[in-house]
């Protein structure tokens, strides 16, 4: 169980960091 709980904040992180570079370039092409 713990294991698998791992594996989705692992997942769940990622994700939230591909969100983030994604707002940031689309801001930064916004501002532009």
């Amino acid at each position: 169980m713990e294991k698998e709980e791992e594996n989705w904040n692992k997942h769940n992180n990622e994700r939230i960091y591909w969100i983030e570079s994604f707002v940031g370039q689309w801001c930064s092409l916004v501002k532009l």
